[in-house]
């Protein structure tokens, strides 16, 4: 199954796609401004078979107005395109990528780390973070093992994201 993970945002959705096989999302070019054109042309040409979207609850678990938009944008997903929707809790996602770009900064600077920003490149990874977190859920529910092993501190985000992506 091919799945499009969306971190959704009012300025920038950031984009990931992954399959159950092998188990690894990857980040895609992010969409700027209004998705609703892209995401249609994105769930067409890539064959994609459902939807993780991020919902972004608060660290007590509860839903905010932001997550109740964030729904209510994935009821619309469902409705438009007629794929599944599922809503996965996204809200140590953006703080993971910002932490690895923060790390970075030292070596690109911060006029890198900036761009990066507002290009949507931090949405489209915090997408594939959100999406390889669902897979890895997948897997672990049939018994398999993750495909790429933790650290011992069980942080992955460093071995996730170690390559450059190039949009």
């Amino acid at each position: 199954m091919r799945y499009l993970a969306i971190d959704y945002g009012s300025r920038r959705t950031g984009l990931a796609l992954g399959e159950d096989e092998p188990g690894v999302a990857v980040p895609i070019a992010p969409i700027l401004g209004a998705p609703w054109i892209a995401l249609e042309r994105t769930i067409r040409t890539r064959r994609v078979d459902a939807v993780v979207l991020g919902h972004p609850l608060g660290p007590d678990g509860q839903e905010g107005s932001w997550a109740r938009r964030v729904r209510d944008f994935g009821r619309q997903l469902e409705e438009r395109f007629g794929l599944p929707v599922h809503l996965s809790d996204e809200h140590l996602t953006s703080w993971a990528v910002e932490r690895e770009m923060a790390m970075r900064v030292r070596e690109a600077g911060l006029a890198q780390l900036r761009r990066q920003r507002r290009s949507g490149l931090a949405d489209s990874r915090a997408a594939a973070l959100l999406l390889q977190e669902f897979l890895d859920g997948r897997r672990r529910e049939n018994g398999a093992r993750d495909p790429v092993p933790a650290r011992e501190n069980g942080n992955r985000c460093g071995d996730f994201f170690d390559k450059s992506f190039l949009f």
